[in-house]
């Protein structure tokens, strides 16, 4: 197909980083709570969901987990989760692993695709709106943000305001279909979905005719997390 239409190459690569002293230390809180044999939050729930309900959750971000917990203690008070969540809620995005990692590849990758004319555009997809809020507080001083969560569905307005205005737009799943981002050459998985089908469309947003540029797919994956190992 090559001799007929323009294929741009798709980049892979893959990005493991270290937890800061914090995200350890919160870590082993959330493995020491997995242990217990009762949980009175989740007295129902089977032992491996409900790890990789939480090993997911933290994976994403710290915000995520706090929002994971506050539900939780919400149906029910428990000084363990109570701890977790304090802890979750205090981390400074700029202050994590993850953080710092996307912080360092952002400024890499913006680089290597002003060198080959590129647009400065990349698009980053999590699966928890938490952890946009995240994302938006990370990145907000240094670039010039849009979020898109689907929460007004008919209004894709965003779009073009990425396409003309902004540098990044973090969104959810909900922007992995029926979006033409042609324009853009730059896709980040920060959470990894598990359905490859999903995986496949996020970069298809970018990855498609009428793109330009090889396409750099950034994915995030802590070596150190049960649920992204999985």
């Amino acid at each position: 197909m090559e001799s007929y239409v323009k294929i741009p190459r798709r980049i892979p690569v893959t990005a493991d980083y270290p937890l800061s002293a914090k995200e350890v230390k919160l870590a082993a809180l959330v493995d020491t709570y997995l242990e217990k044999p009762d949980k009175l939050a989740y007295p129902k729930m089977d032992s491996y969901d409900l790890t990789l309900m939480f090993k997911r959750a933290i994976s994403s971000s710290p915000f995520a987990l706090a929002k994971l917990l506050d539900s939780a203690l919400s149906r029910v008070q428990d000084p363990e989760l109570t701890e977790m969540m304090n802890l979750a809620s205090e981390i400074d995005p700029k202050r994590t692993g993850k953080g710092q990692a996307l912080l360092k590849a952002l400024k890499a990758t913006f680089a290597e695709l002003k060198k080959k004319g590129a647009n400065r555009k990349v698009i980053i997809f999590s699966e928890s709106l938490a952890t946009i809020g995240f994302l938006h507080l990370l990145l907000e001083d240094t670039y010039k943000v849009l979020a898109f969560d689907g929460s007004r569905s008919s209004d894709y307005s965003v779009i073009k305001k990425f396409e003309n205005e902004a540098e990044i737009l973090i969104t959810t799943d909900v922007a992995a279909e029926g979006f033409n981002l042609a324009f853009c050459s730059f896709v980040v998985n920060f959470d990894l979905p598990y359905n490859v089908l999903t995986l496949e469309q996020r970069i298809m947003r970018c990855h498609r005719q009428g793109q330009q540029n090889d396409v750099v797919v950034l994915n995030f994956l802590n070596k150190q997390n049960f649920a992204d190992v999985r």
